[in-house]
């Protein structure tokens, strides 16, 4: 593990700078679109696709010391949704402390 060392420093930034990048270049995609420019589109989705893969590598590596955001392990499903709805009732920002993560039973669905 690499918790608080360079390595998770630098892991945080790339990560952070892959999801800034997904985002204009899914933003920067659908302008094309909407100005029917679709080979540009289709570059842009590439590259969109691109930053989200090496967003997912970034984050993967830093299963290990838990969800930047929040600070709860992440990694298998009912972790990854904890996590989650921390984060949401975080942005949401009622100010209610008492509010609880759902201990949910999760089934597989074929």
């Amino acid at each position: 593990m690499f918790k608080k060392s360079q390595k998770e420093e630098n892991l945080v930034e790339a990560f952070a700078c892959r999801c800034q990048a997904n985002r204009r270049f899914l933003y920067l995609e659908q302008k094309a679109n909407i100005e029917s420019y679709n080979d540009v589109a289709s570059i842009f989705r590439l590259d969109t696709e691109n930053e989200t893969g090496n967003a997912h590598s970034h984050l993967e590596c830093l299963e290990k010391v838990d969800d930047l955001a929040t600070g709860k392990p992440i990694g298998e499903n009912k972790l990854n949704f904890k996590s989650a709805v921390a984060i949401e009732i975080h942005h949401e920002d009622t100010g209610n402390n008492k509010v609880g993560i759902p201990d949910l039973d999760f089934k597989k669905t074929n």
